[in-house]
């Protein structure tokens, strides 16, 4: 194999017409640079016409996301990164997706860009089933997995952080956080391959 060539299949699931879906834009952008072997397959949930993607899936129609994970399925996908935002309409039909992508043995990740200190029920409930469902959730401070911790959302060995602000260093890099990206990525396949079900945090904290 050619060295720097693709060799895993990352599909991105995220809601368009969202400001906070950039962050997962900002983070595929910057591990192409860090990550070369992992390709980006871009899927974008919204009432179409959305922008261009792989793949587009009408937001408020549930059987569109079982078609979808099909759909990513048949496009060679190993490993699906899905952003919930909490309270987006159709995010309850998010487990329809990662359901039908575990049932085709390709994982899912889950990530929380932003999380309010207290959540509706409807919306928690829907936090719960996808981080059972998911091979490990994602989150962008520390402060965020202690909640969800200790909200009893998510089990704290499920809970990867991704970027955190540390004392005096500022915000971390996106290159810094693609590369912990990347490597979640990397032990999840590895795991799925292996058939060894682990929590993604490893040495205390990604």
């Amino acid at each position: 194999m050619t060295i720097g060539r693709p060799r895993l299949r990352l599909a991105t699931v995220v809601p368009a017409h969202v400001p906070a879906a950039t962050i997962t834009e900002k983070l595929t952008a910057a591990l192409r640079g860090v990550a070369p072997e992992i390709a980006v397959i871009s899927c974008l949930i919204g009432v179409p016409p959305a922008p261009a993607a792989d793949l587009v899936i009408a937001a408020t129609d549930p059987n569109a996301y079982r078609r979808g994970a099909q759909r990513l399925a048949a496009l060679g996908t190993d490993l699906a990164l899905v952003q919930h935002s909490i309270g987006h309409p159709g995010g309850q039909h998010l487990l329809g997706l990662s359901n039908e992508l575990g049932r085709r043995g390709i994982p899912c990740l889950v990530l929380l860009n932003e999380l309010p200190l207290s959540m509706r029920p409807p919306d928690a409930d829907t936090v719960t089933a996808l981080g059972r469902a998911a091979a490990g959730v994602l989150v962008l401070s520390d402060a965020a997995a202690r909640l969800l911790a200790h909200q009893r959302l998510v089990a704290p060995d499920a809970i990867a952080v991704l970027a955190e602000r540390k004392p005096g260093a500022g915000r971390p890099s996106l290159n810094a956080s693609a590369a912990l990206l990347a490597g979640v990525v990397h032990l999840v396949v590895r795991r799925t391959v292996e058939r060894e079900p682990a929590p993604v945090r490893h040495s205390g904290r990604l």
